[in-house]
Formats: structure tokens, C-alpha cells, sequence
């Protein structure tokens, strides 16, 4: 096919050098050939001859080259119009629905009949626009790079799988793209796929946690009585599910169910079985409790009853009365209203525990303090958020948010578009869809690099270090004259001290260590209820907080300031 503005076909140079033989240097070599026999032969007809014979070639190679183009040409453009009416042809018969649209505005360029009767449409129209027909459709993932939609799109009770790819029409205009979308019809292989995965076995291993308080001082026929208690509860529970269930030891039990149930076991926590099972109690008033683990997406039915008894070893160290669910990579806990304790006194413990809570309870006030290392994971908080240049060792300005995921989090700020820059609105993906502004990569890294200095030197020993800081300091405090510490006998505190000097306000305090080079923090320090509690309202106190980069010598320096300080007063 000859280009409409130079009449030529397409690459017809290169297509000539590959098929038409280059006469013209054997011509070149007669002619030269001829001319050195005119100058150094005295046979002048021989010359002559030659350059006659050398004339008739370069005709006819003319007259074969031209005859061989239009040879050439022909054979293009037959191929050219086979070629085009091929793809013509395949793309309209294409056995996939096929549509090229227009990012910018969603306006439908082409389409085959296949993507018209999905559309419900027998021809298109001129204005059609691809998200005016199916709502649901977007094109974001093709501005992204991607070359598949990474969520099925669902229209008129069919699923699709959408491929395509990004083109530019027009290399100098940097908007004039077109996205080329393929969509495969998945519904019937959607419902096999979930059906897969919702009928795989679960296998969940069911202790009873305090057996032996339940049955202690029990008759037999006593004991056989609560334990069947225990399992119709165990069965009604199981009412519904279907699966295998069976005792197979004295406090266990095994229930294999399809994976289809336990989403509705994680949305309500397992609380249908805990709380189930709570409604049997010995005639002591020892309430029933169990643990349990549950393994999934192991490999084998072996490794799933390995991972559900990881579960139950999980839920029992960590008091018992909850459910574990454990696959290939994580662990999920679910219930374990108490704390942490050693396994061999784990019932009691939470027996003491609930016997507590209902003091607490009953009781119109109560302070619950802190402890130094917390079991995030028993505290039932969708959110924890800490700063990062304290006890991390990060730069000011930072800190961490820890999610359980149950909760979306939203950005506060918008500014920057991420790896979506042609839309106007913040991207919905993380992390970018958080990340307005340009992200504080200093800080980030900072509390990355502490939270590596504190793995890498030990929490244990980073603790000591600054414990044995404060001892060694309110020992040289109480040698001294005019200082008052806030420290109650038999209490355990981090390694903070809180202190006051007579007759000197703490800020002054501060100001005067500060001028000698020690930096320590005078006043409320924000924790107005703290020092209340501390009895050190309404001016507050010095607060001295070590790190373990401080050593013994600087503690020592620090002591002498202060009784300096002291005996000017």
C-alpha cells in the first residue's frame, strides 16, 4: 500500500536492497576497466566495444530494476491488503469481546459485536462512552502500568477478567492515549474457585482449658454428667455446620468443617462458642472455658491438624478461653479476655482474673496501670500509636500506628496523586493514598535504624543499663541536702525519677543544670492527671530519664551539679 503523501511504499528502500541484486559496483569496475583501456591500449576499437557493451548492461539493468519495483510493489500491496483485511476480519471475529476506548473521557473508539452484547447494544453510537454503559468500569489500572484489572468486574450477573494495554496515538502529545481492553467472561470459573475454597477442610482442635478444676472433688457419674454437659453444648454449637466432630482424649475434641463457616466464626469473634460453653459451670461455680486452634490453608489435612494444634498451644500460653486461627503465615486471636501467664497456672490465674473483674466492677473507682512490656495483642485495640523519638531512638516528628486492618484509615490532608498524576483526586492505593506531601523519608529511616539498634543491642540489656542509672542517681540524691523524691516503697518503676529541689521551681531547676550541660525537663511534663497522682501539682517536677548511651560517670557529674546547686541556695 502506497503512502498517500509520497506515493512510495513503506520501507520500499530497504525491501529493494533486501531483494533486487546491487548492479551498479560490477558496473562501475567495466567502466573503469574501459576508460584504462582507452588511455594505455592502442586498440581503439576494443574501447569502443567495451563501452558499447557497458551501455547496453546499464539498460537493461534499468529496464529489469524498473520491471522488478513494479513486481515488488504489486507483491506489497497484495500483501499489505491481505494483511489488513486479516486483522480487519480477526478483530472483528475476535471470540473475545474486544473495546478500545479513550482514558481521558471514557469515550469508546472501537468495539467488536462481542463487547456490543455484553453492553446489550447491536451497533454503537458515535458519543458512546464505555463507563455510561457498565458503571462499575474504570481504567485506572491501565494509567498505572497494569496490564490486567486487578478486581473482577461484575455487570448483568456476569464476571469479567479484563487484560489490556496503553497505547499512544500520537507520540508528540503526551494525552492521546488509548487503552485496548480484552474481556474474558470468568463466571463459571469464579463459581468453581470459590467453591474450592470455601469447601477445604478446616480442622479446629477444641480443649476444655480448666478440666481439672471443673471436675475436682466430682464423683464419677458427677463427672460424666458435666463432661456430656460440655459436649451437647459443643454439638449444638456444631448444629448446622456439618463436619466431623469427635472426642478423641478426656478434655479434647476434633471438629473438620468447610472453610464456607468461618467467616461467620470470625465476625462474631468466636464468641458463639466461647460464650456457649460459658453456660456450663461444676457445682463449685467454676465456669467452662475452652481453647481453640484452628488450621487452614495448610497443604495436607496433616498440616492443617499441625497448625490447629499450634493454636491450641498458642491460646493456652496466652490464658486460655479464646480461639487461635493459624495458616501457613500468621496467627489470628479472637476472644482471651485475660492476659499472658505461665501455662501451668493459666486456669487459675484467669479463675483469680474473673473474679477480679467483677470487683472492678462493683467498684465507683479504679486506676489501672500500666505494664512495662504489654501483650499487644490481648489489649482489643483496633489502634496503637506511640512516638518515635523517645524510647526508638528516632529523629522529633515521628512516630507509629499499629492497625488490627478491621478499620479503614483515611487520609486528613490531600496533595500529590502518586502513581495516578492524570487524575485530579488523591489515589485510593496505599501507601500513596496516606502519603500527602512529600513523605519524611529522614524520619522513617531514623526510627527504622533505632528500632535495628534496640534488636540488635537487647531491650533486656538496654533496661538494666538504665535501671542501674537510676538507682546509682537517687542513691546520690538521698546523700543530698534539699532534694525531695517522688518514689513510693515497693513499687516498680521505669527508669524515670522525679525529683524537686527546695525553694527552686522545677523550670529554674532545668534552666541551672542546663547552663552546666545536662539537659533534664522541669514542670507538668503533659501528663497533668500523672502528677497528681504523684502529688507534685501545681508546679510539677525535674524529670531525669537516662538512656543507655549515658554512663555512670555522667550520673555521678549530674549529682554533684545538683548539691552544688543545693548548697548556693
Amino acid at each position: 500500500m502506497r503512502d498517500p503523501k509520497t506515493g512510495n511504499v513503506p520501507n520500499e528502500s530497504k525491501l529493494q536492497r533486501a531483494l533486487m541484486p546491487n548492479s551498479r559496483m560490477f558496473l562501475l569496475f567495466l567502466i573503469v576497466f574501459a576508460v584504462l583501456t582507452f588511455f594505455f591500449s592502442d586498440r581503439l576499437w576494443l574501447s569502443i566495444g567495451e563501452g558499447v557493451i557497458i551501455l547496453l548492461l546499464i539498460i537493461y539493468s534499468v529496464i529489469m530494476r524498473a520491471r522488478k519495483r513494479r513486481t515488488l510493489e504489486r507483491y506489497i500491496e497484495s500483501v499489505t491488503y491481505d494483511t489488513e483485511s486479516a486483522r480487519n476480519n480477526t478483530l472483528q471475529n475476535f471470540p473475545l469481546p474486544m473495546a478500545v476506548f479513550r482514558p481521558a473521557d471514557s469515550q469508546v473508539i472501537w468495539a467488536n459485536q462481542n463487547f456490543f452484547d455484553i453492553c446489550g447494544r447491536h451497533k454503537p453510537s458515535v458519543d458512546m462512552r464505555i463507563t455510561d454503559v457498565i458503571p462499575e468500569f474504570s481504567g485506572r489500572w491501565l494509567l498505572e502500568g497494569n496490564t490486567q484489572c486487578p478486581e473482577l468486574l461484575e455487570y448483568q450477573g456476569r464476571k469479567y477478567q479484563i487484560h489490556g494495554n496503553l497505547v499512544r496515538t500520537n507520540p508528540d502529545d503526551a494525552a492521546s492515549y488509548m487503552g485496548i481492553t480484552y474481556w474474558v467472561d470468568v463466571t463459571d470459573y469464579e463459581k468453581i474457585r470459590l467453591e474450592y475454597y470455601a469447601s477445604r477442610p478446616i480442622i479446629a482442635v477444641i480443649v476444655i482449658d480448666n478440666y481439672d478444676e471443673l471436675i475436682r472433688g466430682l464423683t464419677d457419674r458427677k463427672r460424666n454428667e458435666l463432661r456430656d454437659a460440655i459436649e451437647d453444648k459443643l454439638l449444638q454449637w456444631c448444629e448446622g455446620k456439618g463436619g466431623f466432630f469427635r472426642r478423641y482424649d478426656r478434655d479434647r475434641y476434633l471438629y473438620v468443617f468447610e472453610e464456607r463457616h468461618l467467616d461467620e466464626l470470625r465476625e462474631n469473634k468466636f464468641a458463639s462458642l466461647l460464650d456457649i460453653v460459658h453456660s456450663v459451670t461444676s457445682p463449685s461455680g467454676i465456669r467452662a472455658t475452652v481453647s481453640v486452634g484452628v488450621g487452614r490453608d495448610g497443604e495436607s489435612l496433616d498440616e492443617n491438624y499441625n497448625f490447629a494444634i499450634l493454636g491450641t498451644e498458642m491460646a493456652l500460653s496466652r490464658g486460655g478461653d479464646q480461639a487461635v486461627v493459624k495458616n501457613r503465615v500468621t496467627f489470628e486471636f479472637f476472644g482471651g479476655r485475660g492476659g499472658e501467664v505461665e501455662r501451668r497456672t493459666k486456669v487459675k490465674s484467669r479463675v483469680m482474673a474473673n473474679a477480679l473483674s467483677q470487683l472492678i466492677q462493683d467498684s465507683s473507682k479504679v486506676y489501672v496501670m500500666g505494664h512495662r512490656f504489654s501483650d499487644l495483642d490481648t489489649l482489643g485495640a483496633a489502634f496503637i500509636a506511640m512516638p518515635g523519638h523517645k524510647g526508638l531512638f528516632g529523629i522529633s516528628g515521628t512516630g507509629l500506628m499499629i492497625t488490627d486492618g478491621k478499620f479503614p484509615i483515611y487520609h486528613i490532608m490531600e496533595g500529590g496523586t502518586g502513581s495516578t498524576s492524570l487524575e485530579l483526586e488523591q489515589t485510593p492505593f496505599l501507601p500513596e493514598g496516606l502519603e500527602s506531601g512529600t513523605v519524611n523519608t529522614v524520619g522513617i529511616v531514623s526510627v527504622g535504624a533505632g528500632i535495628d539498634f534496640i534488636n540488635r543491642y537487647g531491650h533486656d540489656r538496654i533496661s538494666d543499663h538504665e535501671n542501674t542509672l537510676c538507682s546509682r542517681f537517687i542513691a546520690g540524691l538521698e546523700r543530698l541536702d534539699g532534694v525531695r523524691i517522688y518514689r513510693r516503697d515497693r513499687a516498680k518503676y521505669l527508669p524515670i525519677v522525679l525529683f524537686n529541689l527546695d525553694g527552686i521551681l522545677p523550670e529554674e531547676a532545668t534552666s541551672l543544670l542546663s547552663d552546666r550541660g545536662f539537659a533534664l525537663r522541669g514542670g507538668l511534663h503533659c501528663s497533668g492527671l500523672a502528677h497528681k497522682a504523684a502529688g507534685t501539682l501545681p508546679n510539677g517536677a525535674i524529670r531525669f530519664s537516662p538512656s543507655c548511651f549515658n554512663t555512670t560517670v555522667e550520673t555521678d557529674m549530674l549529682c554533684r551539679a545538683i548539691g552544688d546547686i543545693c548548697s548556693k541556695r
